[in-house]
């Protein structure tokens, strides 16, 4: 049987793959080459307990609210020069093409009725916002990372 934990990662995998102009899904995979570009890349991030557990007799763990926070990413194709605005000749701003993947996936994800089923009625989804490469420091050259929490419960007498 494949853990909760697991089938949340599978579940969002198929979700990015499904997102219209991501050209290739990667999980747990480094830097991409820029022919398999723009792309999503999930990697399976941390997770973490939500609430102490009341300690018990049996010593055994109880069920538990626990946090997975996976990171993904969007990594879109180099623009022509450093106005970040053309892609082969053809007008193509960075900015709007990041919020074009961001609305989708952030629908996409918060709305999904398999997700939503695996977290139980304990559990929930929260966006906690994304980060751009379009600040000052950063490389930028077109990169999208979300911040999503998935609480679910874990009970450890069925692992």
């Amino acid at each position: 049987m494949i853990g909760t934990r697991e089938q949340i990662i599978e579940r969002i995998e198929t979700l990015l793959s499904n997102v219209t102009g991501i050209t290739a899904v990667y999980r747990d995979r480094g830097e991409m080459p820029i022919d398999k570009l723009p792309a999503a890349i999930l990697l399976d991030g941390s997770e973490n307990l939500a609430y102490p557990v009341t300690p018990n007799k049996s010593g055994r763990m109880p069920p538990a609210i626990f946090i997975l926070s996976p990171q993904i990413f969007v990594v879109l194709q180099p623009r022509d020069d450093m106005t970040n605005s053309t892609l082969n000749g053809i007008a193509a701003p960075i900015g709007p093409e990041l919020s074009g993947y961001r609305d989708k996936i952030l629908a996409d994800v918060v709305n999904d009725p398999t997700l939503l089923g695996l977290l139980t009625a304990n559990g929930q989804i929260v966006y906690r916002g994304c980060d751009t490469d379009m600040q000052t420091g950063s490389s930028m050259v077109g990169q999208l990372q979300m911040h999503f929490e998935f609480h679910y419960v874990l009970n450890p007498s069925q692992v």
